[in-house]
């Protein structure tokens, strides 16, 4: 008697299988190929290869119903097309799409990769995310309507770019105005390296309400829940300007973005703390280049509605900057997650911004700090003192002009055994690595033994070369810790874990300390 699975189940269970054993199932019957193909699509990510890019694009049309005539793939058939094997509609099971800044495709002649990607983007009706990291001038170039049909998508709601031109800008302020991309939702909006105008133009930065990126945001307002510009001016977008009576301006009144949680930029925002914080009144994770580029501010101390009271995670440069927008804050925002791209730090002297310290790193779950040299152990003295409630402990030595035996003395040093950690992850950025990992085990060993509440642990050396790319290894553990009888000594061993279980449970510690920060 011959079984037959339901197609019901079928495609449950070919929802838990990974890309490869997809891309295998479809090429075992024309019944696992018709069940496991949307699970294939949901997901599309491109990096290298334009001709696969072509080959996906073709596929999506061809298969449209509504296309009238098929059009023939000049980079030839695929082992589908040979089979036989052929889908309807392809492009409604397409969620999100990612074309990655190394895949670049601007020598196929007369730009048709972009006509077709334009073309292929009409047949998505549920596409949700789209990242275009590659070629964003050449697209708008040679498909004008690109962005058009992009955002006309009904349910997309995440856009992610590189770097923009202006061509590119004026062409998505165009789409913005345009019928088809009325009732934009946008709930996610990252351009990751901000406008690639003239950097000689003090203008080629800024956003304004009315034009280019800065209208999708503008328009996006009500729904945007998170927002990274990269170093693009917002100041056009927090404020504008209200006429008096009289008729003169100089009163302005705060744009809010009621729902944005994250929010991450580079430049200068060029208003005050006071704005800032009335135009995102429920962010929640903050990442700025320099706080000491706020305005001046005068602090709404006694005010019963404290500014950025939602905030629980910061990124910025100096701490002593951050304290800068924390002093205007009254109380403090009770900060979860506190990272410093730098341990730089001027001398802390007043006993406001100290006091504002104190309250702040006691809360802190999870803080990231990095270090230039050996002298900047100092700075970290000021804050291990202070971190009573650290439970993760991202650490990152980038020492690369220091010698390897100094490096190896600051390894053995015992920096954390007064935290209450429970996962500690540290790097080593150096001119030359050991390429030993039983010297790396016997540095994670050593960390196990001195902090007692440790459970994981991660550390990396990476080989820092300025001509070419940082070479990384990065080895995973989680800590066995066993009672010696008749004794209170512990005996401390690692078991070692795979990249993907380490990346996980870290994942997981994070969101369980800071979620959705």
């Amino acid at each position: 008697m011959t079984i037959k699975l339901n197609e019901d189940v079928l495609y449950e269970t070919f929802g838990a299988c990974p890309i490869p054993t997809l891309t295998s199932i479809c090429l075992v019957s024309t019944l696992f190929y018709r069940v496991a193909l949307p699970h294939l699509l949901q997901d599309v990510t491109f990096k290298r290869n334009p001709a696969l890019l072509v080959r996906f694009l073709y596929f999506i049309i061809n298969n449209s119903t509504a296309v009238t005539s098929r059009r023939e793939d000049p980079t030839g058939e695929t082992s589908i097309q040979r089979l036989k094997l052929f889908a309807t509609d392809p492009g409604k099971h397409v969620h999100s799409i990612q074309l990655h800044e190394t895949l670049v495709f601007e020598t196929i002649s007369g730009g048709a990769i972009s006509q077709l990607l334009t073309k292929a983007v009409a047949l998505m009706p549920n596409l949700r995310s789209a990242t275009i990291r590659s070629s964003v001038e050449w697209i708008c170039l040679s498909s004008p309507d690109f962005f058009s049909t992009l955002l006309s998508r009904p349910q997309l709601h995440s856009l992610t770019f590189g770097s923009f031109g202006r061509l590119s800008s004026q062409a998505l302020g165009e789409a913005v105005r345009s019928r088809r991309s009325e009732g934009l939702r946008l709930k996610s909006i990252r351009f990751d390296d901000g406008l690639d105008f003239d950097s000689d133009d003090p203008h080629s930065f800024v956003l304004t309400r009315n034009d280019g990126l800065g209208s999708l945001i503008f328009s996006c307002r009500e729904y945007l829940e998170e927002l990274n510009v990269g170093m693009c001016n917002l100041k056009d977008l927090l404020v504008q300007s209200q006429t008096l009576p009289d008729g003169s301006t100089g009163l302005t009144r705060s744009i809010v973005y009621p729902n944005v949680a994250r929010l991450h930029f580079r430049s200068s925002p060029e208003v005050s703390v006071e704005d800032f914080a009335l135009s995102f009144p429920f962010i929640r994770s903050l990442r700025c280049r320099n706080f000491a580029t706020f305005e001046e501010s005068h602090t709404l101390r006694g005010n019963h509605k404290p500014l950025l009271r939602h905030l629980v995670s910061l990124d910025c440069l100096y701490f002593p900057d951050a304290l800068m927008i924390l002093n205007c804050i009254d109380p403090a925002p009770p900060l979860r997650r506190l990272s410093l791209s730098t341990s730089l730090m001027r001398p802390i002297t007043d006993n406001a911004s100290l006091s504002v310290a104190e309250r702040v790193l006691r809360g802190v779950r999870i803080f990231h700090i990095e270090l230039h040299c050996i002298s900047d152990l100092t700075t970290w003295e000021f804050f291990k003192i202070r971190l009573s409630s650290v439970t993760y402990l991202d650490f990152v030595f980038s020492f690369r002009n220091e010698e390897q035996s100094r490096l190896e003395d600051v390894q053995d040093l015992d920096l954390f055994s007064s935290l209450p950690l429970a996962y500690l992850s540290t790097s080593f950025v150096l001119r030359s690595v050991s390429g030993d990992p039983l010297r790396i085990k016997s540095v994670a060993l050593s960390y196990a033994r001195n902090i007692r509440t440790l459970k994981f642990l991660d550390v990396c050396e990476k080989n820092y070369n300025r001509i070419e790319h940082s070479v990384e290894g990065r080895y995973w553990w989680k800590v066995i810790r066993t009672v010696l009888p008749g004794s209170e000594e512990q005996d401390v061993r690692l078991e070692a874990l795979t990249e993907a279980a380490g990346r996980r449970i870290r994942d997981e510690i994070q969101f369980s300390l800071v979620p959705d920060s």
